[in-house]
């Protein structure tokens, strides 16, 4: 008998021991502020930029209808209502392409980036205190330009305009304040025409916009205090 309680007390002392080291969720994570920062890779459908690289003069080949592109994010996001949640969102997109020619050694190149600033409300389909999943829709303001270099042609055509997405994104624990964020999501962009400071257009008698169709997905680091 006196064994027998000696090993349910080592057994209890043990589970305080373990249960201590087990950090308390303050709450479910959809409902606690997250402030994250990651990468993505956007499949990009430019329909313009596309018609400005495919026109270049004297190119072998021509650029793809999808390309990839490199997404750079941060975000914060603060819980507003039971189950929804306002983000505030902004992404820098790098999109490249490169041309060989017949007409000069060097190839055309063709580089687009963009800004892009955003508001997102989001609905938490799954909550629990170790990872929540969330549907977002969002709407914003874009800034972008390309530069473009190839032969005699060194310019940056600059474009503004709105741009709007929906989005899933996850959230797992890794510890008390840290999460691991993985997010896919469909944005859309539409806009001005492309302009150099001298208020021409990168193609004459032709409107050139920044217009695209981007699917995308992320992952990030999310910490939540």
């Amino acid at each position: 008998m006196r064994r027998m309680f000696g090993v349910s007390v080592c057994v209890v002392c043990a589970m305080v021991m373990l249960r201590a080291q087990v950090p308390d969720m303050p709450s479910t994570a959809g409902k606690r502020i997250v402030v994250w920062g990651g990468l993505g890779v956007a499949y990009v459908h430019p329909s313009d930029i596309l018609t400005l690289v495919n026109t270049t003069y004297g190119a072998i080949d021509r650029a793809p209808s999808f390309t990839s592109g490199a997404e750079f994010t941060g975000a914060l996001s603060v819980p507003v209502l039971d189950r929804w949640s306002a983000k505030f969102e902004y992404t820098f997109l790098l999109i490249s392409y490169t041309l060989s020619s017949s007409i000069s050694a060097s190839p055309a190149m063709y580089t687009v980036h963009g800004h892009l600033p955003m508001l997102v409300v989001q609905y938490t389909l799954v909550d629990n205190p170790f990872y929540c999943l969330k549907l977002g829709c969002g709407v914003g303001y874009y800034a972008g330009s390309v530069h473009t270099d190839f032969f005699t042609l060194n310019d940056t055509y600059s474009a503004n305009g709105i741009s709007g997405k929906i989005e899933l994104e996850g959230i797992t624990a890794v510890s008390e304040n840290l999460f691991v964020l993985i997010g896919g999501e469909l944005r859309w962009m539409a806009g001005g025409a492309l302009v150099n400071a001298s208020g021409t257009g990168p193609l004459t008698g032709e409107k050139i916009t920044l217009s695209m169709f981007a699917p995308a997905a992320r992952i990030g680091v999310a910490y939540l205090p």
